[in-house]
């Protein structure tokens, strides 16, 4: 067990269903930080410190949305594709489990080189895309 997860397919598919949550979540607030118009309080005096705080708070809203637009474009699609490459590999491991503990029993050492090779190689592959 590692943090709030179990390392297992049961601990997996909690894990990414919370991911797939968090997921959710973060779209509507992006989104919803995306439509939000400019704060006016041009009505509303705010003292000789008010152009300042004005300024600051449609920067703020500004690097919202800047940081809105990267969950959506990049974070979310990277993360998506990681949860993908999981699940791929989980069931990838799946199917060769039996295969690897025939190789074991029949002492099959180049067999039990290859299997796990290409587990490897799969692992490999999915952490350059990360």
């Amino acid at each position: 067990k590692v943090g709030n997860y179990a390392l297992g397919p049961e601990g997996l598919k909690k894990a990414l269903a919370e991911t797939g949550s968090h997921i959710l979540v973060m779209d509507l607030y992006a989104k919803t930080m995306i439509k939000q118009p400019n704060v006016n309080l041009s009505n509303i005096d705010l003292g000789s410190e008010g152009g300042e705080l004005l300024k600051n708070i449609h920067l703020n809203q500004e690097l919202s949305r800047i940081n809105a637009n990267y969950w959506l474009d990049t974070a979310k699609p990277q993360i998506q594709k990681t949860a993908r490459n999981i699940v791929n590999y989980d069931e990838q491991f799946q199917n060769y489990y039996d295969t690897l503990v025939e190789t074991v029993q029949k002492k099959d050492k180049a067999g039990l080189k290859e299997g796990i090779n290409d587990l490897i190689t799969t692992i490999n592959t999915n952490s350059k895309e990360v």
